[in-house]
């Protein structure tokens, strides 16, 4: 699907609804219903959770702090980020960094 697409390809724009249906040749609402029928679940819903993979991705190279992969991925601000996160994965995202620090001294 062409809308998954493009979120995959820009997680970090600030899409709105009429900008993603746009990318597509639907109108919002035809984008959601098809959406859902084609990927389970809504289209913000799946760019949260684009989102969030990415997020820990990037915090699992040990190159990013919780705020700047936050960034990358297009949260502006880190707290929500961190919710976000924890309302995917059932943890905070800077349990990440504690797992990272702990390899990095039996290395």
């Amino acid at each position: 699907m062409g809308a998954i697409r493009a979120l995959v390809s820009a997680p970090e724009r600030r899409w709105s609804a009429e900008q993603l249906a746009s990318e597509v040749s639907l109108s919002p609402s035809q984008l959601r219903r098809l959406f859902i029928e084609h990927a389970g679940t809504t289209p913000f819903r799946y760019l949260r959770e684009l989102r969030a993979q990415r997020m820990l991705d990037l915090l699992a190279t040990g190159n990013f702090t919780v705020a700047e992969a936050a960034r990358e991925v297009g949260w502006r601000d880190a707290s929500h980020a961190s919710r976000a996160f924890r309302s995917i994965y059932g943890h905070a995202p800077s349990t990440h960094l504690l797992k990272r620090a702990d390899r990095g001294r039996t290395e």
